[in-house]
């Protein structure tokens, strides 16, 4: 016959639950610390990324890639992209992407 384990007491329990809301919420605040390093890293970047200015103005080569590899580099240091657009004067995120795939191609 099986043993049987005897059921954790409300107090286990309690603690074992708020374990896990700390847990997650200090999962939480490390990825928003990532993110703020790396848009400090980004809005500290070389050149004038201040404002790319308003939709269609022209970037040449160097700027295009230095401005995709620069995002890049955020977002694959826990920055969003929509925070990064924000950064760089876009106002939404869909642009960037959209940006990001026509300067691509």
């Amino acid at each position: 016959m099986a043993r049987r384990t005897p059921k954790p007491s409300g107090e286990a329990v309690r603690t074992a639950a708020r374990i896990k809301e700390l847990e997650r919420e200090i999962l939480r605040k490390d990825k928003a610390l990532a993110e703020t390093a790396a848009l400090l890293v980004l809005k500290k970047s070389p050149g004038d990324l201040g404002n790319l200015g308003g939709r269609g103005r022209y970037h040449g080569r160097e700027t295009r890639e230095m401005i995709l590899a620069l995002i890049e580099e955020a977002v694959t240091a826990g920055a969003r992209r929509s925070c990064c657009s924000d950064l760089m004067g876009r106002p939404t995120s869909w642009r960037v992407t959209n940006v990001e795939r026509s300067w691509r191609s």
